[in-house]
C-alpha cells in the first residue's frame, strides 16, 4: 500500500512542476523586448547627472581657491615669504579655467542633444553616439585636469606647512585630557 502512495503522488508533483515551469517561460516570452536604444537614453540621463555634479565640484574647487588665497594673504601680512603658495594657486586657477572650458563643451554637446528628442529619447542613435562620446571625453579631460591640478596645490601647500610650521606647535596633534575620575 505504501509503495502505490508514492507512485500515485509523483506524477501529480511532476505536472505540477511542468506547469510552474511553463508560466514561468509563458511570462518570460510575453514580457515586451527593452528598446535598443534604452542603454543610450539611459546613457544620456548618467552623463548629464554627472555633468551636474561636477559642476558642483568645480565650484567648491572655486570656493576653496578663494580661501586659500584668503589664507596666504594672512600668512603673508605675518611676513611669511608665500610665492611657492602663490605660483601653485596661480597654476590651480589657470587648470581651473582650462576645466571649466573642457565642462562647457560637454554641457554644450548635451544642450544640443544630436540625436535625442527634448525628452532624451533616442531619435538617431548614430549622432546619440557621437553626442555622449563627446560629452564624455570632454568630462573625463576636466577630471584629469583638475585631479593633477589639486595634487600639485595640496603638495605646495603641505611643504609650506611644513617649512613654517611653528616651533611651538608639536609635530604630534595634543592628546585630550583624560575625564575626571568620580
Amino acid at each position: 500500500m505504501i509503495r502505490n502512495t508514492r507512485w500515485t503522488h509523483w506524477p501529480l508533483a511532476l505536472l505540477v512542476a511542468l506547469f510552474s515551469l511553463s508560466v514561468g517561460w509563458g511570462s518570460a516570452l510575453a514580457a515586451p523586448k527593452d528598446s535598443p536604444n534604452k542603454a543610450l537614453e539611459q546613457g544620456y540621463l548618467r552623463v548629464q547627472k554627472s555633468l551636474k555634479l561636477q559642476d558642483q565640484h568645480l565650484t567648491r574647487l572655486g570656493t576653496f581657491a578663494d580661501r586659500v588665497a584668503a589664507d596666504i594673504a594672512k600668512v603673508k601680512a605675518k611676513g611669511k615669504d608665500t610665492t611657492v603658495v602663490e605660483q601653485a594657486l596661480d597654476t590651480f586657477r589657470q587648470q581651473l579655467a582650462s576645466a571649466r572650458a573642457d565642462w562647457q563643451t560637454a554641457s554644450g554637446a548635451l544642450s544640443s542633444h544630436a540625436g535625442f528628442d527634448a525628452q532624451g529619447k533616442v531619435t538617431d542613435a548614430v549622432a546619440a553616439r557621437a553626442t555622449l562620446k563627446t560629452a564624455r571625453d570632454a568630462m573625463v579631460q576636466v577630471h584629469k585636469t583638475m585631479d593633477g591640478a589639486a595634487k600639485a596645490l595640496r603638495t605646495a601647500l603641505k611643504v609650506f606647512r611644513k617649512a613654517n610650521r611653528d616651533s611651538r606647535t608639536p609635530d604630534v596633534p595634543a592628546v585630550p585630557p583624560a575625564p575626571a575620575q568620580p
